[in-house]
């Protein structure tokens, strides 16, 4: 299992290496964890919007190499701290 598998480098290294692998990722950028910044200016909503941009080409990117090295890698969406069975 690749978790937080972003553009699935490693995933496609495991599979590559003869591994069955599943891959995870959060949903949107809000689903992010992240420590936030002691800097009085520091918004937490700004943050987010910046991610969400980049959420999509990361999948995208993913996507692109699953077809590309002819994955057979699953790819699941949803809350790391609820991963389901």
């Amino acid at each position: 299992m690749d978790v937080g598998s972003a553009s699935g480098f490693l995933t496609f290294e495991m599979e590559k290496r003869g591994a069955s692998v599943v891959s995870f990722d959060i949903v949107s950028a809000g689903d992010w964890s992240f420590v936030p910044f002691v800097h009085p200016d520091f918004d937490p909503q700004d943050l987010v919007k910046e991610l969400e941009t980049h959420i999509g080409k990361i999948k995208n990117a993913y996507w692109y190499a699953h077809r590309i090295f002819k994955s057979k890698a699953k790819a699941y969406y949803g809350d790391i701290y609820n991963i389901p069975h």
